[in-house]
């Protein structure tokens, strides 16, 4: 009986899950709008399942401030996005997009001019606050969709930033994620931005590939994280050396709980996405699905290996984070990969893992208790970086509006029989993942960089009139 009220809610809440998925897919072949919201909602399962992870590491005390935290992610994901990101990040959707809800979405801001500007461009300028002739039953499914990723963005940064970092600067780094650096780096990437064209411009393979905002999302947070620990600084080092343990697992049923609510979720943001259910664009979603699996598998068992081959026994925390990080690992090239290179994918990043966490924690110190640097930055780094090894061709023609090597898919290095390796797309997944990591560390840096010296110059002037 003990047993049953211990793990029945965990339980009763993941087949509620699953039938929700599995209704919201069934709507969403059949029932457009109806289909997208159900995902919709489902897919805020994403971010929830990465916050159990992340808070099953945590100590009680810490626990307690990081589920403030998170709702204040929340709050500040949903206003920044509204106020200023969604307008950043898809003001230009028109010129990719065929839906006419979204035909108003026509402005952005490029880096060129005359017939070459739509290749280049560097952010939207029309959508802000929803308002106007932009406020379509479009424009607001689309935003509505990309809630739990933008929740998602605010959420790991926030939960990764260290301990005594001000209450004013994880405020602000909530509000720079949601508000600037994810939507300008999603205009780049999937809102009709100049990462996306390289395929264009550059003769790149498709431009930057990355299906499921993995890069987008966790290369851009992970770096928002690092520049925070920069700044802010890392624990002071032990009077003695320490041991060096796996990291401890403060509750272990929400980390599988989380793991697997994450998968659910992941599933669903895909489906929610309005502009991958327009004509031309052509998934298969089972596909999509059994190489997230895949992925998540691979990196579950890797990473369950290294902690038996280490201490005897499989580690309750390095499971579910592997899990994780194979799911994130999967998650750019998930429709275009065959199932047993996602499941390869997904495997690398397990065992990345454990080596990555002994780095951050025990040799840089930053200070990552909930491992967003570890477990998500590297994971989306690698997942974008694998798309051009390993997709085969055949799925993804005419993506970001490019034919490819004779209108084949998105091809990598390692093709299906019969079609041609594509080095362009390594360029592309090269550049744009540079281009991500950069803009997630150098503008929140500089923020938190200004913000220390106001903090310092108020102390020191505190202290002169005290």
């Amino acid at each position: 009986m003990t047993q049953l009220r211990t793990y029945g809610p965990a339980i009763l809440a993941l087949l509620a899950a699953l039938v929700l998925i599995r209704i919201g897919v069934s709507w969403a072949a059949e029932v457009d709008a109806a289909g997208a919201g159900l995902a919709s909602a489902i897919a805020l399962l994403y971010p929830i399942g990465l916050t159990l992870v992340a808070w099953s590491a945590l100590p009680p005390d810490q626990a307690a401030r990081a589920s403030t935290l998170a709702l204040l992610a929340v709050a500040l994901a949903l206003l920044g996005y509204l106020a200023l990101g969604f307008g950043l990040h898809f003001g230009g959707v028109a010129f990719i997009s065929e839906n006419e809800g979204l035909q108003e979405l026509a402005r952005f801001f490029s880096l060129a001019r005359g017939d070459d500007s739509a290749a280049w461009g560097l952010l939207g300028l029309e959508g802000f606050f929803l308002s106007g002739d932009a406020a379509t039953p479009a424009a607001t499914q689309l935003f509505v969709s990309q809630l739990p990723l933008v929740t998602t963005a605010a959420l790991i940064v926030m939960l990764a930033l260290p301990r005594h970092t001000p209450p004013l600067a994880q405020a602000l780094a909530g509000l720079i994620v949601s508000t600037f650096t994810y939507p300008l780096a999603g205009h780049w990437v999937s809102g009709g931005g100049w990462l996306a064209q390289l395929g264009h411009t550059l003769n790149l393979g498709h431009g930057l590939v990355d299906f499921a905002g993995a890069g987008t999302v966790f290369v851009v947070g992970g770096a928002t994280a690092l520049a925070a620990a920069l700044v802010f600084g890392r624990p002071a080092p032990p009077e003695k050396e320490e041991t060096v343990t796996m990291p401890p697992a403060y509750a272990p049923l929400l980390s599988g709980l989380g793991a697997l609510l994450a998968v659910v979720g992941w599933i669903a943001v895909g489906l929610a996405n309005p502009l991958y259910a327009e004509p031309g664009v052509n998934l298969d979603w089972s596909r999509t699905a059994l190489n997230g699996l895949a992925g998540l598998a691979g990196g579950t068992l890797l990473a369950q290996l290294y902690s038996w081959f280490a201490t005897g026994r499989f580690d309750p925390l390095m499971g579910p984070r592997g899990a994780l990080v194979g799911l994130i690992a999967v998650s750019a090239g998930a429709p275009f990969l065959p199932t047993w290179t996602a499941l390869a994918v997904g495997a690398i990043a397990g065992l990345c893992l454990p080596l990555a966490t002994y780095l951050v924690q025990h040799l840089l110190r930053l200070g990552d208790a909930t491992a967003v640097t570890t477990t998500y930055g590297l994971a989306g780094f690698w997942g974008l970086l694998a798309v051009a090894f390993f997709a085969d061709g055949r799925w993804g023609q005419g993506w970001n509006g490019t034919s490819g090597l004779a209108g084949q898919g998105i091809s990598g290095l390692l093709v299906a029989a019969g079609l041609q390796a594509d080095g362009g797309q390594l360029g592309a997944q090269v550049w744009g993942s540079m281009a991500l990591l950069v803009l997630g560390l150098l503008v929140p840096w500089g923020a938190f960089g200004l913000l220390s010296g106001l903090l310092r110059l108020r102390a020191r002037l505190a202290d002169r009139f005290s």
